[in-house]
């Protein structure tokens, strides 16, 4: 009955609050710094691989990795 008539539900959310928002951050950096390996290690291959072309040597590069999509965190 007393939370029934209370004004105010005596509840705290806080640490929930900043535990989420600390989640938050380090998917946002995750999403990120994959998106950033992605890009460089695909930039590296076509350098390599364009630096090695010979007509003799049949060197077929490894495919293209996709980047990871970016990903809206806003609420």
């Amino acid at each position: 009955m007393r939370l029934a008539d209370a004004d105010l539900l005596p509840f705290e959310f806080g640490n929930f609050a900043d535990t989420a928002q600390t989640y938050l951050k380090e998917l946002k950096a995750l999403s990120t710094k994959a998106q950033d390996d992605i890009r460089e290690r695909n930039r590296e291959m076509k350098k390599e691989f364009s630096r090695h072309e010979r007509p003799e040597e049949a060197l077929i590069p490894p495919a293209v990795e996709n980047v990871p999509l970016y990903r809206n965190f806003a609420l």
